[in-house]
């Protein structure tokens, strides 16, 4: 019987951007992602593959929310009426990492104006 326990290394890396237009901040950007370190090569690239397609996709998904907060700030000002600028969060969350087991989720978060903002889990 094998009596290691192995878990995983994982550094935090966190990505920041700020769009702007007109000399105003239209979105901010925040990512907080994993690079998540095995003995298992393999799986370790088949891990972090994931992580990294699901927050390009997130930094795809806010180009779209620039252009639309663009349209936006431009209807409120034409229209006289406050812009509020747009967030888009992703964060990471590792709940377990032991035993050869590892389990992790991710958190998006987005602002478009309006009272409050909407969390996707």
């Amino acid at each position: 019987m094998n009596n290691h326990c192995y878990k995983a290394d994982i550094g935090m890396h966190e990505y920041k951007k700020t769009f702007t237009y007109d000399n105003r901040e239209m979105l901010k950007l925040t990512v907080i992602y994993p690079q998540i370190g095995l003995n298992a090569s393999q799986a370790e690239f088949i891990i972090n593959s994931q992580i990294i397609m699901e927050v390009g996709n997130f930094k795809r998904y806010a180009k779209h929310l620039y252009k639309e907060a663009i349209k936006a700030y431009i209807r409120s000002k034409n229209e006289g009426f406050p812009f509020f600028g747009y967030e888009a969060y992703m964060e990471y969350f590792v709940t377990y990492n032991q035993n050869c087991f590892l389990s992790l989720y991710f958190d998006k978060y987005e602002y478009t104006g309006g009272a409050h903002g909407s969390t996707v889990r």
